[in-house]
């Protein structure tokens, strides 16, 4: 990384004496504070954590001699944890570099990124920059993107290191009035990924239809041991727009597995599907259902959100568990907006409860 951080200040220094660009400053701070509670006999013991983020960074656009458009972002994070409990595990602070990136037009509606990259398509099941969490999620990598007919982004890693080894994918994406399609292919953390999702909107947009079905591959016990182990995933949901204020829906995730496949999902944003306590997907066999039905409701300045999930295995009636997600969001004006969350969890073995609190407030200059 230390080459890379050379070549963007030789490249600002070009820029800056040779072609004209725009600039623009960007960064927000993030701090939550989350309350984990598990009931023990009659009494609730707690554990609060809490994290704070802060982003800052920079970004450059133009059009260099030729006239073929140009940008490039650096964006760094500060990570802070607090945690109160039977440990400290206080951090001093982490610094990071989130993103650091050049992207240039090529001829046939063709654009090249290079650099470290926040990536996110879709709805993030598959790829996703992690938003929720206080780090984030980036990749070191190039990627070539076309936009026309269809967009198609290709792209691989670029350097070998723990977080980012081996990993290349192919997106595809169509997108025409009322309906949606996304495709992808992605080979990471020693497995191949690959499926659709489709997405049909009707009755003015108010009636939203989405269906996924995607499938992983092992490397090693496929091609190493010739075994057949496979993992499958298949989600429908629906919403429906009732009025401007009210919106119903509901869904079902359905996981499969082939010879002791297990779903892998380190690259999705999967703290937004299965339960935002992140506890029961965890735990689940090779094969399980969520099926769940969520409420939204605007009142003046507040957003609510009502979710509730019952997630249960095939195999095993004892894994698995009914979960409540209750959220309240407000934006105070245009730089500041604040959350509260609440999510409880029955199990389906009986043992104990547990709950999550958290209250968030977020800050963009």
């Amino acid at each position: 990384m230390k080459n890379l951080n050379l070549l963007l200040l030789l490249f600002v220094i070009l820029l800056s004496t040779t072609l004209s660009y725009t600039q623009e400053f960007i960064g927000n701070s993030r701090i939550r504070s989350e309350n984990y509670q598990i009931k023990n006999i009659d009494e609730w013991d707690n554990s609060v954590n809490s994290t704070s983020l802060t982003r800052l960074g920079v970004g450059w656009s133009g059009e260099d001699i030729l006239g073929h458009k140009w940008s490039m972002n650096v964006t760094g994070n500060y990570f802070y944890e607090f945690h109160d409990g039977e440990e400290d595990v206080n951090s001093t602070g982490e610094p990071s570099l989130y993103e650091a990136s050049i992207s240039t037009q090529l001829p046939y509606d063709i654009t090249v990124q290079a650099g470290r990259m926040a990536l996110h398509y879709g709805d993030g099941r598959i790829i996703g920059n992690d938003n929720w969490g206080n780090r984030g999620r980036s990749h070191d990598g190039v990627i070539l993107k076309y936009e026309g007919l269809i967009n198609i982004d290709i792209g691989t890693d670029a350097v070998e290191s723990n977080q980012n080894k081996d990993w290349a994918y192919i997106y595809i994406n169509r997108n025409t009035e009322g309906f949606n399609i996304d495709g992808a292919y992605l080979i990471a953390n020693a497995r191949n990924t690959m499926g659709i999702a489709l997405d049909f909107k009707t009755m003015e947009d108010q009636l939203d239809v989405g269906f996924d079905y995607w499938n992983q591959t092992w490397y090693k016990t496929a091609n190493v041991d010739n075994k057949d182990e496979t993992a499958a995933l298949i989600a429908i949901t629906i919403d429906y727009n009732v009025n401007e204020k009210l919106s119903l829906g509901g869904g079902i995730d359905m996981f499969s597995e082939t010879n002791g496949g297990k779903w892998n999902s380190t690259w999705g944003d999967y703290h937004q599907f299965n339960g935002t306590m992140d506890i029961i997907a965890d735990n689940m066999d090779g094969t399980w259902n969520d099926a769940y039905l969520n409420i939204k409701y605007k009142m003046q300045d507040w957003n609510i959100d009502l979710t509730y999930h019952t997630i249960a295995s095939e195999k095993n009636e004892l894994l698995g568990g009914d979960e409540i997600d209750i959220f309240l969001t407000n934006k105070l004006n245009k730089h500041i907006n604040y959350g509260f969350g609440l999510s409880q969890l029955t199990p389906n073995d009986n043992s104990d409860e547990s709950r999550w609190m958290y209250i968030q407030v977020t800050v963009t200059p």
